[in-house]
């Protein structure tokens, strides 16, 4: 049937009837032969393309993860696995290469004499696709900021403890537990300092924008780290030297 308006009357009538009585365009139109013959030359040309375009769209369900999926539901579940930098790489390239695929789609694909035309579907894929992994990487800007604070902090307080003037045991006593914290947690937090540095190169690859304050603490991280580290040797070179003149006021 072909879909035109009922309401349009045709010209030449009493208007003061009941429409319902009068002609319009659709009965019109549909009475057409040329106009019935070429509707039924179309719906046979798209019932026979039916299966092959039901083809073509089957080589799109590798992306259907993009609508089917619920995003904020999707993340939970990923943060709740505690992922390390591997998982982030490896789940954040599986939507570039989904880009790249995206890319390579024909512009037009022809199923017989049927033209799909794809650049908005396209489009849409793309859109997804950065959605998805703008949603991956600020979890990966969230965790790897987490992980600079802890250095921060860290280091921040072991320095105070390291570099306080040593006038009695007491003292002493602190500085060796403050040495004993950086050797307990050295490895553990050194091993740290690159992925996170990696982290952040991946957010920059994919335009997550950092605040400037977040960028300081990066560009100063390693520095703190260091600054840390020779804090250390000099109080343990100190409490070597100062030694005798405690065993001496026992």
């Amino acid at each position: 049937t072909v879909n035109a308006a009922k309401e349009v009357l045709l010209w030449g009538q009493d208007r003061t009837q009941d429409p319902t009585t009068l002609g319009n365009h659709f009965t019109m139109i549909q009475g057409n032969k040329e106009v019935s013959r070429s509707v039924e030359s179309i719906s046979t040309i798209i019932n026979a393309a039916t299966g092959s375009i039901t083809d073509v769209l089957s080589r799109f369900d590798n992306y259907s993860e993009l609508w089917l999926n619920e995003r904020e539901a999707e993340m939970t579940k990923f943060s709740e696995t505690e992922p390390d930098l591997s998982a982030f790489t490896e789940v954040i390239s599986k939507y570039e290469q989904m880009d790249i695929d995206v890319e390579k789609i024909e512009g037009s694909i022809p199923v017989g004499a049927i033209l799909l035309e794809t650049p908005d579907f396209k489009l849409a894929l793309s859109n997804e696709i950065s959605q998805w992994k703008s949603a991956y990487a600020k979890l990966l800007n969230t965790k790897s900021h987490d992980d600079m604070n802890t250095i921060f902090h860290f280091t921040d307080d072991l320095q105070k403890r390291l570099t306080k003037k040593v006038e009695d045991l007491e003292d002493v006593r602190l500085a060796m537990q403050a040495l004993k914290d950086i050797r307990e947690n050295e490895i553990r937090l050194d091993a740290l300092l690159q992925p996170i540095e990696a982290a952040y190169a991946m957010l920059a690859k994919n335009n997550v924008k950092i605040s400037s304050a977040e960028q300081e603490q990066l560009d100063s991280m390693r520095f703190e780290w260091d600054k840390m580290k020779s804090a250390a040797i000099k109080a343990s070179a100190h409490l070597v030297t100062i030694q005798p003149e405690f065993k001496q006021n026992l």
